[in-house]
Parts: C-alpha cells; sequence; structure tokens
C-alpha cells in the first residue's frame, strides 16, 4: 500500500515540474519574441499558426506584440504538399491548422482540384441531359403502349411485368372469392395504361372477371 503511495506522489510531483518545466519556457519564448518584435510579419504570424505546435495563446501573444498589420493569420495559406492526383509537391491553399493535419499530402493542387471541379461540372451536364432524353423516351414509350391496340398490349412485357407484380401482391387468388384458378388481372382504369400502379389493376378468377363485366355493362 505505502509503495503505491508513493508512485502516485511521485507521478504528481514529476507532472507539476512538468508543468512548471513547460510554463517557464512558454514565457521564455514569449520573452524572446518580445526582444524580436520589429521582425514580426505576416509570414512569421502565419508559419507558427499553421506549421508548428504552438498553442493558441502564444499565438495571441504574438499577434499582441505585432503591427496592427498583421493582427490575424492569413485565412488563405500555401505550403508545400505531395497532391495525390499528379503526385507532384506543390504549394497548396489550406485555412486551419485541422485542415493541414487532416489534408497534408491529400489535398489536391489548384490545378488538380480545377480539372476535378470540370470534370464534375461536365458530369452534372451530361446527366442532366440524359436525364432529360430518358424522360422524354419514358414518355414517349408511354403514349406508345397506350395508344396501341389492347390486345397487342396485353402481348407486350411491360403487361406481362405488371401481371406478374399484381399476382404476386395478390398472393395468386381472386379478390373477390378466393379461387387460385384461372386467374385474370383486371384493369380498374384504363387511365394510366402504360404507367400502371399496382392500385390501377385487381386480380380476378375467369367467373368473377365475368361477373364484374356484366356489372359493368349494367352501369353503362
Amino acid at each position: 500500500m505505502d509503495q503505491l503511495i508513493n508512485l502516485f506522489n511521485n507521478y504528481e510531483k514529476k507532472t507539476e515540474e512538468l508543468e512548471q518545466e513547460k510554463k517557464a519556457i512558454k514565457e521564455k519564448l514569449i520573452n524572446d519574441i518580445k526582444e524580436h518584435k520589429d521582425e514580426i510579419n505576416q509570414d512569421f504570424i502565419d508559419f507558427y499558426y499553421y506549421q508548428t505546435n504552438l498553442s493558441s495563446t502564444i499565438i495571441e501573444e504574438i499577434l499582441k506584440l505585432s503591427s496592427p498589420l498583421f493582427r490575424c493569420v492569413s485565412k488563405d495559406y500555401k505550403i508545400l504538399s505531395h497532391c495525390p492526383n499528379c503526385n507532384k509537391d506543390k504549394e497548396i491553399h489550406f485555412n486551419s491548422r485541422t485542415d493541414i493535419r487532416t489534408n497534408l499530402n491529400k489535398k489536391l493542387c489548384p490545378e488538380c482540384e480545377a480539372e476535378r471541379k470540370r470534370k464534375n461540372e461536365e458530369n452534372r451536364e451530361y446527366e442532366k441531359i440524359w436525364s432529360e432524353k430518358r424522360y422524354a423516351a419514358r414518355i414517349a414509350e408511354i403514349n406508345r403502349l397506350k395508344y396501341m391496340p389492347y390486345k397487342e398490349y396485353l402481348k407486350t412485357e411491360h403487361w406481362q411485368e405488371v401481371r406478374k407484380a399484381a399476382l404476386k401482391k395478390a398472393g395468386y387468388k381472386c379478390a373477390l372469392c378466393g379461387s387460385t384458378e384461372h386467374l385474370n388481372v383486371h384493369h380498374r382504369t384504363y387511365e394510366n395504361r402504360g404507367d400502371e400502379d399496382i392500385k390501377d389493376v385487381i386480380v380476378l378468377c375467369q367467373n368473377c372477371h365475368a361477373k364484374f363485366h356484366d356489372k359493368l355493362q349494367e352501369v353503362e
């Protein structure tokens, strides 16, 4: 037990000594900077902000000593970084310490970034044109299916897919009597022919289908 207490006390003592040493080094650095405050310029401020691990408090002290012209770090800073696209070392823009830590040697150089944006814009334009063409083709196909002779329509691949989907949703049985034999898929409405929703059709056995049409005739 005594040994553990001694270890803990030694740890606290060492930690306190390190903190004091760190504080002393920080004060010495600030004093040294004060002696050379006339040499502080924007490059100096940017370098210590972006390329060192100096604490923000020291950076603030430097800014207090600097000319009013240099009271802030540059929002856009260039340092040498390896571009992963062209595999060249180039000056690349960074806008914060976090940006550098996260993207150093990962960020594209200005030329590659401009090329990436150009290609993205081309792809967006191509996708827009292609979407418009696909939409126009889809509308043309719907109109073709809608106005072709009904007997021909029932033979189309589109109708076969609608029919399969309707049978599957109905559990392969008549919606009225529950029969599983001689099933037909009947249109409730022909308004969306060629672009049917599953609600536009109903599964009926042959007998119920015939009754359904008889009722329609009576209504007519």
